[in-house]
Parts: C-alpha cells; sequence; structure tokens
C-alpha cells in the first residue's frame, strides 16, 4: 500500500517541500477530518474551530482540510464547509503523506500535534482547557434548512412550538449497517434497553414535553398512546438535517454513551443527560452541561458489585470491551427505569436552575473526585486526559452509588 501511495502521490512531492519551506513566512497545514463517525466528525473540529478564536498568532497560518471517504452525516458536512477551506480529498491525503515522511513536516499536519497525549487528546475531542462554555457556538443553518427542516417537522406533526427534549437510545443496527468492519460484541456493552427509558419519556410528557427520539436506525420500538412522543430513527427522509434542527432547538438531550450525545453537547451546547455510561475511567465532564451517570461492573466470582478502586484493578477502568469484562468473570447492570427516572427529575431541575449545586451534592461529589483522581494518578497518561470537572453527577446517584467512592 505504501508503495501504490508513494507512485500516486509523487507529483505533489515538489508542493509538499514548499509548503515545509514557507514554514518560517506563513504556515499552510493540512488535515483531514474523520467524518465516518458522529461524534469526532462533530466535536473535533468544534473545539478546533472554538481553540482557533481564541488563539493570538504569531505568524499567519492557512488551514486546509479535506473529508474522510466516509461522510457520516451530510448536513454536519454542510456546516463545516462554511467554516473551514476544504479542499478535495485526493490533494489533501497526498500532501499528508508526503508531510509524515519528509522532515519537519509533521509541523503542516493539523492534526499531527508532536505528542501521543496531545493526539489523543485532540482525535477523542476532550476539552482538557473547558474552552466550550466560554466560545460561541460555529454551527449555522441556512434560511433554507430552517424552512425545509420545519416542512419536515409539520409533515412529521411534530410541533415546534412545544418544549421539547431529544432522546437518543444506543443499540447495534447503527454500526453492524455502517461499520461491518468493527467487531458487534466489542462495544455491545454500550448498548442499552429502550423500555428503560419509558417512565421517563411519560414522565416528561406529563410534565408538557414533547420527546423525540433521534438516530439513524434501531432495533428497538416502544409503542406509546401520546402524540407527544416520536421515533425518528427509522425514517429515512429525517436522518440528518431534521433530526439535527430538533435537537438544536430542544430544551436538552436525554440518551446514552454515544457520539450524537456529545455532539449535542459540543456543537449544539446543549444539556445533556448521559445515562449508563462505561467506562468508569474516560467520560467527558469538561462542561457543566453534562450529568453522567455509570453502568455498574459485578463480580461473578465476588458476587457483589466491584467498587471504583476494584474496577480499575481488574483492568476494566478504561476499557469498555464486552471481551475484557467477559474475561475477567465479570457483567454489566445497567441502570433500571426508576434509577434513570429519578436521576431526570433532578436533571431537569438543574436545567431549569442553571445548574447550581447545594452542600450536600457538592460534598459527594469532592469525595468522588478525590477517589477518582487518587486513581487516576496511577496512569501519568490518562491523568492528562481531563481538564477541570465542571459537569457533575447528580445529588441522587452519588448518594445511591457508594461504591464510587471507595
Amino acid at each position: 500500500m505504501f508503495f501504490v501511495k508513494f507512485i500516486v502521490f509523487f507529483p505533489l512531492l515538489p508542493i509538499a517541500i514548499v509548503v515545509i519551506a514557507l514554514t518560517p513566512i506563513f504556515k499552510l497545514r493540512f488535515g483531514e477530518i474523520p467524518s465516518d463517525r458522529i461524534g469526532h466528525f462533530g466535536c473535533i473540529i468544534e473545539l478546533y474551530l472554538c481553540e482557533k478564536d481564541k488563539l493570538k498568532k504569531k505568524f499567519t497560518t492557512f488551514d486546509f482540510f479535506c473529508f474522510s471517504k466516509n461522510i457520516c452525516n451530510y448536513q454536519i458536512k454542510r456546516f463545516w464547509e462554511r467554516k473551514l477551506n476544504i479542499l478535495p480529498m485526493r490533494f489533501v491525503s497526498g500532501i499528508i503523506f508526503w508531510l509524515n515522511i519528509l522532515p519537519y513536516g509533521n509541523k503542516n499536519n493539523i492534526f499531527s500535534l508532536g505528542n501521543e497525549l496531545e493526539n489523543f487528546n485532540f482525535f477523542m475531542h476532550k476539552d482538557i482547557k473547558n474552552i466550550l462554555d466560554k466560545s460561541k457556538k460555529h454551527y449555522e443553518f441556512s434560511k433554507k434548512e430552517i424552512n425545509f427542516s420545519r416542512k419536515l417537522a409539520e409533515k412529521k406533526k411534530i410541533n415546534l412550538k412545544k418544549k421539547t427534549v431529544i432522546l437518543y437510545v444506543r443499540d447495534n443496527k447503527y454500526f453492524a449497517k455502517y461499520h461491518k468492519n468493527i467487531d458487534q460484541n466489542r462495544l455491545s456493552s454500550k448498548n442499552v434497553n429502550l423500555k428503560t427509558y419509558e417512565k421517563s419519556i411519560k414522565f416528561l410528557i406529563n410534565k408538557g414535553y414533547q420527546v423525540i427520539r433521534v438516530g439513524k436506525y434501531s432495533n428497538q420500538k416502544i409503542k406509546l398512546k401520546s402524540n407527544l412522543y416520536f421515533d425518528l430513527t427509522n425514517e429515512k427522509d429525517t436522518f440528518e438535517i431534521l433530526q439535527l434542527y430538533l435537537i438544536s432547538i430542544s430544551k436538552f438531550i436525554i440518551g446514552s454513551n454515544s457520539g450524537i450525545m456529545y455532539l449535542s453537547s459540543f456543537v449544539f451546547r446543549k444539556p445533556c443527560y448521559i445515562t449508563n455510561h462505561i467506562p468508569h475511567g474516560f467520560f467527558y465532564i469538561e462542561s457543566r452541561n453534562l450529568m453522567i451517570n455509570f453502568k455498574k461492573i459485578f463480580s461473578l466470582k465476588k458476587k457483589k458489585i466491584l467498587n471504583l478502586s476494584e474496577i480499575y484493578h481488574n483492568n476494566l477502568f478504561f476499557d469498555e470491551r464486552s471481551q475484557e469484562i467477559k474475561k475477567n468473570y465479570c457483567k454489566i447492570i445497567d441502570q433500571n427505569s426508576n434509577e434513570i427516572e429519578a436521576n431526570l427529575k433532578l436533571f431537569l431541575r438543574k436545567v431549569e436552575n442553571n445548574f447550581l449545586k447545594n452542600k450536600i451534592e457538592i460534598n459527594l461529589e469532592k469525595k468522588f473526585l478525590d477517589n477518582f483522581n487518587n486513581i487516576l494518578k496511577k496512569n501519568y497518561f490518562r491523568k492528562n486526559t481531563y481538564g477541570l470537572f465542571k459537569g457533575c453527577f447528580g445529588i441522587q446517584y452519588l448518594k445511591k452509588n457508594q461504591y464510587l467512592f471507595k
């Protein structure tokens, strides 16, 4: 493959040499946007644009991008085409090929930051500088797109004047259809049961919200006798533009650990209640818009729920792979309907009260974070993948999950 690329991209070698030679005068940088997964596609570029807004340039820099071969969402693609310099993929990929080979070329590669930790944080869109809450949003719907979305909503009998909550529940249908190269069992631990969200949906409807389930394909369905619940997951004409538009006008998002949740938080700055998160050692908490609850890990040998330290010593702290959990003779316990509903009620109050925390919650959170950070200190790399913890876990959740403090 290397020799094929060498031959195909050889005509671009002189351009790459010029690019590197010009760096002391002005820097030309190139990057291929990972556009096949919605979380990376949305969040990496949003953080990049936030950083760019705040950057004090010592010399002129011009950045050029291309998209990856596969585009997971064409509406996000349109957002970034309005904000970035986009060039043909073959040209940018060819320049990057030579930048990765030539001396000093890595300085002209946008996604090559010089060391493994920075590259990891960049690719995993970790907001370690806590800039999201202080930065402007960068997405823009055109008037034409807004009008089109409103017509689609009207067609689906969605009332855009009604208070809206977005629901996203992960299952394996999307990955089975679009990412067949990925081991389907590997990330099955992140899947959840839609039925456990039914009580929460009914609660929100009783509170005057309409609940709209989004996502690209799903295996699970629930039947509710209500004109305030909509499931758009298997409707082709609402895959992208309408779903993103609905997220943009929603009050908040509730769902499971997935790229679309972080897209909602990062790109649209929406409050997100992320249920059933796994793993325990890697999550996104650098924005006040985020509230996270975890799945539990039950030891079949010890016949008990593992505490945080035990999860670390079983090498499951940073690892959500189903096969590793089974290898350790463990199983996952999801949050049940009552837990999700109880914590949702508290999250709704947080959204309505500007995310204020009382003293009890602050003390419980400190107790958890002290334990968490003591464990994290054992791993130099991972402890540098967090900024300040600005989000929350919820007072009800912390009270009822003492395993987090040990």
